[in-house]
Order: structure tokens, then sequence, then C-alpha cells
């Protein structure tokens, strides 16, 4: 595999994310795509239906290589189709993508100018933010709700691993003006600080594309970890991540996608929260008593 690229400026940044991914029915996830693009069924989603994720993204901080004194703390929710493909290219990367369908950002006219510069616009309503990290609830208004309760568990990292594969691949978007954006996002998976969460989602109708297929039952969900892949899986995961700057389907963005040796770097560092975290306090004071 080639080497990937990250061009002559790009973004990096210590990143904090809750990914859930979850399994809806494929006709309604592909109506929530643009003439043009085109899903493929996907390992880790069972017949009839396809994966989605709803990421609540955070940076502390994150820099653009060309001005890397000025720190930018990002705050923002996504929702994205996993496993996307562009139909009728006769050059370039036809796919898979990850495809950022919409983008929601805290009020941070820094974060929002750099959504437009790397191709995705954020969207006009704001994101409130959760107040903790343990028990919290990311949302937009009226569009998108994420509830998260981290328990501090360990991944199951064979199922975590598939997602993994589902989520490191290229980005997509389409700009303003119609056209297709794409940035070589590299998530750094294999060397992430990993633990599970549960999850539950609630996508509402106005956070989806005129015409799009609403199907109340694949719009809403809960997820433990990833304890029932035939609904999905959730997890949180902190990491050193690189974006590039925006490009054109013509290039070549295969180095993007995670290769066939892909993996999961087990890190059994002690967490600070949940009954993992607890248990190991208990030993640690029966030790020194």
């Amino acid at each position: 595999m080639a080497r990937r690229d990250t061009g002559f400026s790009h973004l990096v940044g210590a990143l904090d994310c809750t990914a859930a991914i979850h399994n809806a029915p494929t006709l309604m996830v592909a109506s929530w795509l643009p003439a043009g693009l085109s899903v493929q069924p996907a390992p880790t989603a069972p017949t009839g239906t396809h994966p989605y994720c709803v990421a609540y993204i955070r940076t502390d901080p994150a820099s653009w290589t060309l001005v890397p004194f000025v720190k930018i703390h990002i705050r923002a929710m996504a929702l994205i189709v996993l496993n996307v493909y562009i139909t009728g290219l006769t050059r370039g990367y036809p796919g898979p993508y990850a495809y950022v369908l919409r983008w929601w950002s805290a009020k941070d006219r820094r974060v929002r100018l750099g959504g437009k510069l790397w191709g995705m616009p954020a969207a006009d309503a704001p994101l409130i933010e959760p107040l903790s990290r343990v028990a919290s609830r990311a949302e937009v208004a009226g569009q998108i709700k994420m509830e998260v309760r981290d328990h501090g568990e360990i991944p199951e990292w064979p199922k975590l691993r598939e997602l993994g594969q589902l989520l490191q691949v290229p980005l997509l978007t389409t700009r303003p003006n119609g056209q297709l954006a794409v940035v070589g996002m590299y998530w750094n998976l294999s060397d992430a600080d990993m633990r599970a969460c549960e999850t539950k989602l609630e996508v509402l109708p106005a956070a989806l594309p005129a015409g799009a297929i609403i199907d109340s039952a694949g719009l809403t969900c809960q997820m433990d970890g990833t304890r029932d892949m035939a609904t999905g899986g959730t997890f949180r995961f902190g990491s050193l991540c690189t974006m590039t700057r925006a490009g054109t389907p013509d290039r070549d963005w295969s180095p993007w996608k995670a290769g066939p040796r892909f993996r999961l770097r087990m890190d059994l560092s002690g967490h600070d929260v949940g009954p993992v975290a607890d248990r190991k306090r208990n030993d640690s004071e029966l030790n020194s008593e």
C-alpha cells in the first residue's frame, strides 16, 4: 500500500471521540445519499441493514500545521454513512468512504471556518455540549441526541476491530455547490486508548435530507458496547489523529483505508471511571493495608 500523504498542511489533534455505529434498514440509509453515491453490504451488518455512525468529537487541542501555535478546541457531532461508493467514477478512488451527511459544531468561528476550508461546512444549528464525560448527553435541538454512559470496561477487541475497519476510510462529503470533497482522516485506532460505553441514539427527521425515507425503528437505538452486533456497536477512544485538506475523488485515497494488517493494540492502562477503575482502586487500598 502506498504511503499516506498528509500534504503540505494538515490538521493534527488529540482526539476524544464517542462513536455509535447503528445498523438500520438499507433502503432507508441509502435514501440519505445524493445521486451518484451508493452503499455496498457491510460485513458487520445483517442482511437488509446498513451501518451509519453518529460521532461526538472533541479535540484538546488541535492545530493546523501551517500555523501550529494556534490551538483549536473542536466540539462537534457528525452523522456519517459507512461503506459508501461513488458510482460511475472513471479514475481515482471509488470507495469505500465514510460519507459525512451532516455535522454540527459548537459556536466557534475558527471551527466553522475550518469546516468550510476542509469541504465540510457545519450545519447552522449549534451543538449543545455535554457537561460530563462519564454520563452525558450531546444534542442538536430538534435534530439529533446522543446519551452516553461511560462504564470504563475494556472492549471486546475482535468485534471492535471489525467496526474500526469500517471507520478507518477517507471521509467524503458534498460541498454546497454540489461537488464531492474528500479528506484523508486517520483516526489512529490501532494505537488508541479504547473503552466500551452505553449509548442511546435518536436521529430526528429534521437531520435528514429532503426525500429521505423515514423509519422510526431505524432512527433510535440503545447499544452497550459490542454485545449485540446485529444492532451495532459503540465505544469511546482517545488518539492522536490526522486530517488532510480537502481534495477530489480523482486522487488515490486508498492509503487512508484500513489495510489487511489493520490491528488494534490492546492497551490495559488503568481507566479513571467505571467498574474497572473501582476494582483497581479497591485492590490498591487492600494491598496498602
